[in-house]
């Protein structure tokens, strides 16, 4: 190592550093945006110089799911090539990608930006080989978070990930994302989990929703292919008539929001399922404070689900589903219940339990609250830099 290098891995410890965070909709509803957010917020309190880059969830915007960060000020919305398959008809791919690549928005935004560091929050694989090109032309570190299951596997699929190979570091946000992407990254097996995180403090301030019937809350975002809300419907349906004071209120948007709302009313429901529709974090603080319980099934693997932790702050308990990194936040008879995918009977009898057995709620409330403060974002974003800095000391040797 150069006296030069010796001389700049010395300062990684005690000098700010300038980290690109780069992210799909930040304008948008999702747990991904909203990490990114938190995650912005947390480094800019620790000292560090944050910028996002963002592609712009236009549907958003002109639907029902559109959010404002609190770091919008610090981002930047451009296009992020997705990479296109090489194809017959398409030879001349192998030369033009990687050129668009080279020169295109993201490009121009490292060069102005200069980042010490770009740490990628996907979803969407096919991505990953122009953020690897403009990086490596860059000469700048590249750190890969991952979220999901690989529902955005895109054209590319596999192939879009050997582009991460360029990468220093990975940060699966669950053990069970880790295991899923070292399956074809085998160095993600070695990577740090770091979970998500929620503001604690603002919880225990919040003032819980002043209603004058109690009701059972869920927040989510409208997609059936994902989210089992229809799953919930049908098993709250199934509890409703013995419990009748109580109904059930969902907060979110997304394209499949008027299949909810049929299958609502064909259930009966109307009266006793209200689509609150997308909400602020302090309204959705006073939500989850003044709910009986949290409950949220999935129909495919969450790779962490941020909403159970801000369930988990308010000291509510929560039903979840067993799958992906769920049961890594929600221990089954401690600090909630947890059921199979798409079973109705199971989630109902989740659901029966719960509204039956004010103590136990109680008791799972408290132990979920105990278990949340080990995920605060000031935590969550010190353990990022953490290893921020170490990618960057171990770059310096490569």
């Amino acid at each position: 190592m150069s006296s030069q290098s010796a001389a700049r891995e010395a300062l990684w410890p005690n000098r700010s550093i300038r980290v690109l965070l780069l992210v799909e909709g930040f304008n948008s509803l999702g747990g991904i945006p909203e990490f990114v957010d938190n995650l912005a917020r947390g480094l800019t309190g620790l000292g560090q110089d944050v910028i996002i880059g963002s592609t712009r969830d236009r549907r958003a915007t002109a639907g029902d799911r559109a959010r404002t960060p609190d770091c919008e000020n610090l981002c930047t919305y451009l296009r992020i090539r997705k990479r296109r398959p090489l194809t017959p008809l398409h030879p001349e791919r192998i030369f033009t990608e990687p050129l668009r690549a080279r020169f295109g928005p993201l490009a121009r935004l490292v060069t102005a930006a200069r980042p010490d560091i770009v740490n990628t929050h996907f979803y969407a694989w096919d991505r990953y080989p122009t953020v690897a090109t403009v990086c490596a032309r860059a000469g700048v570190p590249l750190v890969a978070s991952f979220h999901s299951f690989g529902f955005g596997r895109g054209a590319l699929g596999e192939q879009a990930l050997r582009a991460l190979r360029r990468a220093v570091g990975f940060l699966p946000v669950s053990d069970a994302t880790r295991r899923f992407y070292s399956r074809y990254l085998p160095l993600v097996n070695d990577a740090r989990v770091i979970m998500g995180g929620v503001d604690l403090d603002a919880a225990d301030a919040a003032a819980p929703l002043r209603r004058a019937r109690p009701y059972i809350f869920c927040a989510a975002r409208f997609n059936l292919y994902q989210k089992a809300i229809d799953t919930l419907l049908l098993a709250f349906a199934r509890v409703a008539p013995r419990y009748a004071e109580v109904d059930l209120l969902i907060a979110g948007g997304g394209v499949d929001r008027e299949k909810i709302v049929r299958l609502r009313d064909e259930l009966g429901l109307t009266s006793r399922v209200e689509l609150v529709g997308m909400k602020s974090r302090e309204e959705m603080r006073a939500l989850h404070k003044g709910a009986l319980f949290f409950a949220m099934p999935s129909r495919r693997e969450e790779g962490l689900g941020l909403v159970f932790l801000e369930a988990m702050a308010a000291s509510k308990a929560v039903v979840g589903t067993r799958l992906g990194g769920v049961p890594e936040l929600v221990t089954d008879r401690e600090t909630g219940l947890l059921v199979p995918e798409d079973d109705v009977e199971a989630l109902a009898s989740a659901l029966e339990h719960l509204l039956g057995a004010p103590a136990e709620r109680e008791r799972l409330g408290a132990n979920a609250r105990r278990a949340a403060a080990a995920h605060s974002w000031s935590r969550f974003a010190a353990a990022y830099l953490e290893v921020y800095r170490s990618c960057l000391t171990r770059n310096l040797r490569l």
